[in-house]
C-alpha cells in the first residue's frame, strides 16, 4: 500500500515541477489511468484551463468500457457507485488520494487480489467511515474531477451523449471526431485464405 501512494504522490509533485517549469497556457489531458488525478487538481490550482479528450469511460467506469462482469452494457454509477463491478473492494472504505488503486479490486480477479485490495484500502484511511463503499467513494471523487476540467472533447457523439447524461453541461463538452480518413480504406480488396487472421487494436 505504502509504495503505491508512495508513486501517485510522486507523479503529482513531478507534474508540479513540470508545470511551474513550462507554465503552459492550457493543459491537454488524455487519460489519467496509471497517473493521478491529482493531476487535475495541480492544473486546477493554478488557474491552468484544461481539456481533456474522453478515449473511453474511465473517469466514471471503474472498468472504462461500461461493460460490466458479464459483459453487458452498463448505464454507469448510481448514487452508491457500482458495486456490481467492484464486488472484491465494495466493503471497504478509501480516499481520494488512492482512488487509482481501485483498479486492481474488480470482481473478476482472483480472491487473492480481492483480499489485498481491501486491506489496502482499509491501512490507508481506517479512520473513514465503513457505510462508504469503495465504488461510492470512486465515484463522488471522480465526480469532483470532471468538475474541475473546463472541456471536454467526445470523439463520438454517443459518448458526448453519455456523458451529458452524467452531468456534464452541454456547452462544456463537444463533439471532436478522430482525424481518420476512411477514404483510402474503402479500395481495399478482402482476400479469402484459409488462415485465421485477426486484426487488434487496443492495450493489453
Amino acid at each position: 500500500p505504502g509504495g503505491r501512494l508512495r508513486e501517485l504522490r510522486h507523479v503529482a509533485r513531478v507534474a508540479e515541477q513540470l508545470v511551474e517549469k513550462w507554465q503552459p497556457d492550457v493543459a491537454h489531458a488524455h487519460h489519467l489511468t496509471c497517473l493521478s488525478t491529482d493531476l487535475v487538481d495541480v492544473l486546477a490550482s493554478r488557474r491552468i484551463p484544461i481539456v481533456y479528450t474522453l478515449h473511453d469511460y474511465w473517469l466514471l467506469c471503474h472498468r472504462g468500457q461500461r461493460l460490466d462482469t458479464s459483459y453487458h452494457v452498463c448505464d454507469g454509477p448510481g448514487p452508491d457507485g457500482c458495486s456490481a463491478c467492484v464486488q472484491a473492494g465494495a466493503g471497504a472504505p478509501i480516499p481520494a488520494g488512492v482512488v487509482p488503486a481501485l483498479r486492481a479490486v474488480e470482481a473478476r480477479l482472483p480472491t487473492a487480489v480481492g483480499e489485498a485490495g481491501r486491506r489496502l484500502v482499509t491501512a490507508v484511511a481506517p479512520e473513514a467511515p465503513r457505510r462508504s463503499s469503495a465504488s461510492a467513494v470512486r465515484t463522488r471523487h471522480m465526480r469532483g474531477v470532471l468538475q474541475r476540467i473546463d472541456r471536454f472533447l467526445a470523439p463520438s457523439r454517443a459518448m458526448r451523449d453519455w456523458f451529458i447524461e452524467q452531468g456534464i453541461a452541454p456547452e462544456r463538452i463537444g463533439f471532436s471526431p478522430y482525424g481518420l480518413d476512411p477514404a483510402p480504406l474503402r479500395a481495399v480488396t478482402r482476400l479469402r485464405t484459409p488462415q485465421l487472421r485477426i486484426g487488434y487494436i487496443g492495450t493489453l
